[in-house]
């Protein structure tokens, strides 16, 4: 586990270098299917060598992604709520609406991996003490959660 998770770390860290802004490669849909794949798949090949508890690992595979994950459940409910097609190409997701509202593309990725790194942090430490840091985790997710919302409401004064 601890070999894939490095090529897989060291293989986004080196993507990221020329994916950063200004971009100079792009990643598309076969690369981020294996990343999510990837990311989904490490909780239970960990738990097969931890005494991690079954119950626990959709929690953790889903916190691992938690900003990512958010903000794709509150685009798609907020498109369905209005009716929309949920399957058609849109530029509603919370990291494209501060990009549009002129927040630079940098600040957007940086903050995103903030929150994911807190959060990240936050589930390995409660696994580390058995679980017993699950509120803390949940709650921090959800403050996040409501930071990341409130800031993708506002509109941001352009000087």
């Amino acid at each position: 586990i601890f070999l894939f998770s490095g090529i897989v770390a060291s293989a986004s860290a080196g993507f990221l270098i020329h994916n950063w802004q200004p971009a100079k490669i792009f990643m598309g849909d076969v690369g981020s299917a294996f990343l999510g794949f990837s990311f989904g798949v490490m909780p239970l090949l960990h738990s097969s060598s931890s005494n991690l508890v079954p119950r626990d690992l959709p929690l953790i595979a889903i916190l691992m992604l938690w900003p990512f994950v958010f903000d794709s459940v509150v685009t798609l409910v907020r498109r369905a709520l209005k009716r929309q097609p949920v399957w058609k190409p849109h530029r509603e997701h919370i990291y494209q609406r501060l990009v549009i509202a002129g927040y630079e593309h940098k600040f957007v990725s940086k903050m995103y991996i903030g929150f994911a790194s807190v959060v990240v942090v936050l589930v390995y430490l409660n696994v580390r003490v058995d679980g017993t840091l699950t509120p803390l985790v949940l709650l921090s997710a959800v403050i996040l959660s409501a930071a990341l919302f409130a800031f993708g409401q506002r509109k941001r004064e352009l000087v």
